[in-house]
Parts: structure tokens; sequence; C-alpha cells
């Protein structure tokens, strides 16, 4: 849904979508008491590039979120209308 919302192009989407997926891997892994993903001769590098990936996303997720008129609406019945059509054929999830 992230790669859907905020990525333009089908290249920049499966990036998003790797990184993502990455992501909950690492956590799961973290949750359920393995660290393998964790350990290795570069881990913490890749670790923190990860996460400065995903705090870009979360990032542009909010600003498109906060600031995309499209998106946005008063408590009107026609605002959440618009809106919910504006979703419905613009955001493919």
């Amino acid at each position: 849904m992230t790669a859907a919302f905020i990525t333009d192009t089908e290249q920049e989407k499966m990036e998003v979508i790797h990184s993502m997926r990455m992501a909950y891997k690492i956590r799961s892994e973290f949750v359920h008491g393995s660290v393998s993903s964790l350990v290795g001769s570069n881990a913490q590098a890749e670790l923190g590039k990860l996460s400065s990936e995903v705090d870009s996303y979360v990032r542009r997720a909010l600003r498109k979120a906060f600031f995309d008129e499209n998106i946005n609406y008063e408590e009107t019945t026609e605002d959440k209308k618009r809106v919910r059509e504006y979703l419905r054929n613009n955001w493919p999830c």
C-alpha cells in the first residue's frame, strides 16, 4: 500500500516494496527472537540504510496525506464522496 500511495513509476514501486518487505522481515525476526538478518559483517550499515529508506517513505506518505488536496476534505458529504472517488480511481489497492 505504501508503494502504491507514494510512487509514480513501476521501478520505484518495486524498490519500495522490496525495502518494506525487508523491514517487516527484520522486525518479525526481532520480535520472534531471531536475529539472523542482523548478524554479519555489514549488517549494521545495511540496517542503517534500510532504516533511512523506510523513514523517507513514511515522510513522503505523511506529506502526501497532509498536503495533497485530492485526498483531504472538510467534513462534508460532497468532499468525502470526492475523496473516495479519487482514491478508487487513482490508488490501485
